[in-house]
């Protein structure tokens, strides 16, 4: 998937982008930071992606108050996503950003597992209208647990656990439209979501087997020649690679086989230079590039 900007857009075509901003790890804000780099990510996702809905993740309410601040006046509206999990032990540290002139957005429930003594934070629901269509598109807005203090089998509880939610719920794989976007402290190919979520870079396989996921973000496994950056999490640490591919926007097979939507070829990761440059700025908060993808109303 290149890392094209979505410059030939459809006038039916929505964008959805999701970025883990790194400034509030579990809604906790980081002290005495600068804020160039979010204000800036954010302008770049909407004037030159052309973003219809970003997902955020790491958020505490001074960003909630930023956004509000930059979208005052405008068509842009902002949903807080921050919701205390087991009293106020843990949680969803997640905002929302939406063109109420394209889209309108409603925020549905939230997925909690429990799992050990912890509870998991497992996804947020929500649910976007366009003018495009009749049929609506849900949304599962995802951050899972680090590595730093996790272990494999957390993630693929995470899994495991948004896998029997759709089905729990009886969701129509075959005929609704589902995106499934975030940062999932895993790669494509790990088993909380390949195994676990059932998440397939088969295309041709997703098509014929409508319970399947398509993961497009299979191609950005590999180095982007221009910009050095081989994936969209920086792990400075790193000994055999610095960067992992953690961050994913996955779609029903709806989405592919082109009934109400069609995902475009369009998509991929927002490679931003001064978002780089901070990110591996060891003085910066950033460690995330966004990503994004379009589907188009048919």
């Amino acid at each position: 998937m290149a890392d094209t900007h979505p410059t030939e857009k459809g006038d039916k075509a929505i964008t959805f982008a999701c970025w883990n901003t790194g400034l509030s790890p579990k809604g906790n804000p980081k002290s005495d930071v600068c804020l160039f780099g979010f204000e800036h990510t954010i302008e770049i996702l909407i004037g030159v992606y052309q973003a219809d809905f970003i997902a955020l993740c790491e958020i505490s309410e001074r960003e909630i108050e930023k956004l509000n601040d930059i979208f005052y006046g405008t068509g842009f509206k902002v949903i807080n996503g921050i919701e205390c999990v087991n009293g106020k032990r843990s949680k969803f540290s997640q905002a929302y950003i939406f063109d109420s002139k394209r889209v309108s957005v409603e925020r549905k429930n939230s997925i909690v597992k429990k799992h050990n003594d912890s509870h998991l934070k497992v996804g947020q629901q929500l649910v976007l209208y366009s003018e495009f269509s009749a049929t609506p598109i849900d949304i599962i807005a995802s951050h899972w647990p680090s590595h730093m203090h996790n272990k494999d089998d957390t993630r693929e509880t995470c899994g495991y656990a948004l896998r029997s939610e759709l089905e729990n719920q009886e969701y129509n794989f075959d005929k609704s439209a589902l995106i499934v976007l975030g940062d999932f402290n895993n790669e494509p190919f790990d088993s909380s979501l390949a195994e676990k979520l059932l998440s397939s870079r088969d295309i041709e396989l997703v098509k014929k087997k409508s319970h399947l996921l398509y993961n497009p973000f299979w191609k950005e496994l590999g180095s982007c020649i221009k910009t050095g950056s081989a994936g969209t999490y920086f792990y400075k640490n790193g000994s055999v690679s610095k960067w992992l591919s953690f961050d994913q926007i996955m779609v029903s097979s709806s989405l592919i086989r082109g009934l109400d939507y069609q995902l475009t070829e369009i998509g991929g990761v927002v490679r931003d230079k001064v978002l780089l440059d901070e990110i591996l700025d060891r003085k910066k908060p950033y460690d995330h590039l966004p990503i994004f993808s379009v589907i188009e109303a048919i």
